[in-house]
């Protein structure tokens, strides 16, 4: 809704691009094992460094499933009798926080020595610590049966644009060998076509079987706001529509009321019936006529919120 843009979105869209690396693999071929995933991994490596190593890029950072404006992955958390349903999620590295200008609220982001842990460390949202904790302390608890460790918590991270509430989100930290789906990259401020055109030929050149796209932040948030915003274009167009219709019908009930009633008007004006007084008589019984016709309506109407 409207008033969720006052609910702060957690991160930095603007500068921000993002790289999908299509290596045609599955979530369940991901582990980095065997020739061929040994093979994409490097191959993965020497893309980071690549685009490490362009003057326009300050910081990048590697992702699996979800990025900002985009929410097809989804998982269920439980924590003692709490269950979370439809958590957005993803998974990344130590460098994200500083891609996206994340803040912390509690704890630490996750790094390469909680690798070692027995559970995979995470960071939470705020809406998230709400719906698993309440007024709990989040740091360090475990979930989903032992399998993650909350290392951090940022209070704000809306995944699916300024439209929606800080739905419950979180951050998994990338397994060792895992290969990324996307790098994001945040670019230097005035980064335009030229940075996109040359960040896919540079990396293109390194990865030549792959299918490298890149995109911006902004204009994925330019896509989510328009899609948000067409419901209220479409009802606002058939609300417009109505109400042009009911004031043409008014118009030809006011119309039809004067010519029908020409030999009572002229009787009034006749013994002295001021003009206004008679025009306030036929607005009034228009007014009286569309409210008993309004109030039925708004009876039905209520019942679809109910």
């Amino acid at each position: 809704t409207l008033g969720n843009r006052l609910i702060p979105l957690g991160y930095d869209h603007e500068n921000v691009w993002t790289l999908t690396l299509d290596t045609s693999i599955s979530p369940d071929d991901n582990a980095g094992t065997g020739n061929d995933s040994i093979a994409r991994l490097e191959i993965s490596d020497l893309i980071m460094k690549e685009v490490s190593s362009m003057k326009e890029v300050a910081a990048v950072a590697k992702n699996i499933y979800n990025i900002p404006y985009n929410d097809i992955y989804r998982s269920d958390l439980k924590y003692g009798d709490k269950t979370c349903y439809n958590v957005t999620y993803n998974a990344t590295d130590g460098t994200y926080p500083g891609v996206m200008n994340l803040k912390m609220q509690e704890g630490r982001w996750f790094d390469a020595d909680d690798a070692a842990g027995k559970e995979i460390p995470i960071v939470i949202n705020g809406g998230l610590k709400e719906a698993l904790f309440g007024e709990e302390p989040a740091l360090n608890k475990v979930i989903q049966a032992g399998l993650y460790k909350v290392t951090g918590v940022v209070e704000y991270f809306k995944n699916s644009g300024e439209f929606t509430e800080n739905t419950p989100h979180f951050f998994i930290m990338m397994k060792p060998g895992e290969i990324p789906w996307q790098l994001l990259i945040r670019s230097t401020p005035g980064s335009d076509e030229e940075f996109r055109t040359e960040l896919v030929k540079r990396t293109s050149a390194v990865a030549k079987d792959w299918t490298i796209t890149a995109g911006k932040l902004s204009d994925f948030r330019k896509r989510t706001i328009r899609i948000a915003w067409m419901p209220v274009i479409v009802i606002s167009i058939i609300s417009a529509f109505l109400i042009i219709n009911i004031l043409l019908g008014l118009m030809g009930l006011l119309w039809y009321n004067v010519n029908h009633r020409k030999s009572e008007i002229g009787l009034r004006k006749s013994v002295g019936a001021p003009t206004s007084r008679i025009k306030k008589q036929l607005i009034g019984e228009m007014l009286a006529l569309a409210t008993l016709g309004i109030i039925p309506g708004l009876i039905i109407a209520l019942q679809f919120p109910l």
